[in-house]
């Protein structure tokens, strides 16, 4: 299950700083924040597409034996062992890479 941060962001992620011309609401994409609950680590990702897509990659490349460290912590501690956090999302209404 994926979960929206409840906090208001005021500026764009850190990974967004770069984009000074750019208002908040032309920007594209999700940043979540998968974390282990056993270990208490974190990954931080980001995507175009729908958080759930993206988290049914990451299930499925730790099924298929992918090495990323996301894919290698889920095999070793099963997917039930993580949650998943929205932490932003830009505006959705069209891709970031078609103008």
């Amino acid at each position: 299950m994926i979960h929206i941060a409840e906090q208001a962001v005021d500026k764009p992620p850190i990974i967004y700083q770069h984009i000074k011309e750019k208002k908040m609401a032309d920007l594209k994409g999700t940043i979540y924040v998968i974390t282990n609950e056993v270990t208490g680590l974190k990954y931080v990702g980001q995507t175009v597409y729908s958080s759930n897509h993206r988290i049914d990659e990451h299930i499925y490349a730790a099924a298929t034996g992918r090495t990323t460290r996301i894919a290698t912590a889920i095999r070793n501690y099963g997917w039930d062992a993580f949650s998943v956090m929205e932490i932003w999302r830009g505006n959705k209404n069209s891709h970031p890479h078609r103008h």
